[in-house]
């Protein structure tokens, strides 16, 4: 199985992603642009695993996500990855609890190490990705969007949960099952 723990937009905010996404994929139209409803904040990505790792990782979850509190996030103005003048990933950024949003990761990475989990070595930098290039070496239309999103206010929401995606790969792009989702504090 190929996991992952992610956060997920409110339906609000997802919606702006939407309308956002409408509107910049005409400057670029020969990205590869992401589904709306498969947009999430990711905090580990834990690859191919076998079932006995993914219910291990599943109950890890469930306890990372007790001792965390909700977080309160802005989704606001974007950027790039990679060359500027050529990028390969358009993002939207992210404001607010990001402090708190960086312990939480890396509890749930320490958490998960047990299992075979390998941290990420990039500073974190909380985002939705909206597009990727088709190109190996980026494109420069995400460059032109990137500028565009630079005053993106796409509204505040407040995660309440983690949840651990199984990603399901398909000619159609991938498709995102929740295994386990898992509330913040116990939140209600």
């Amino acid at each position: 199985m190929r996991l992952y723990v992610a956060m997920d937009p409110d339906a609000g905010v997802r919606a702006s992603l939407e309308a956002t996404l409408e509107r910049l994929r005409r400057l670029a139209p020969g990205a590869r642009w992401s589904k709306p409803e498969g947009m999430h904040l990711t905090l580990a990505f834990l690859g191919e695993v076998d079932e006995g790792i993914a219910l291990a990782a599943g109950r890890t979850v469930e306890e990372v996500a007790a001792s965390a509190a909700p977080l309160r996030l802005h989704a606001k103005g974007g950027g790039t990855f990679g060359s500027p003048a050529y990028p390969r990933v358009l993002w939207v950024g992210l404001e607010g609890d990001v402090p708190a949003l960086a312990a939480l990761k890396v509890s749930l990475e320490s958490a998960l190490e047990p299992l075979g989990y390998v941290p990420e070595q990039r500073p974190y930098s909380p985002h939705f990705t909206l597009a990727r290039s088709r190109l190996p070496g980026g494109e420069r239309d995400l460059a032109v969007c990137a500028a565009v999103l630079q005053l993106a206010d796409l509204g505040w929401f407040t995660c309440r949960e983690l949840i651990l995606y199984r990603s399901h790969s398909s000619p159609d792009g991938s498709r995102y099952e929740p295994l386990v989702r898992a509330r913040l504090g116990g939140t209600g």
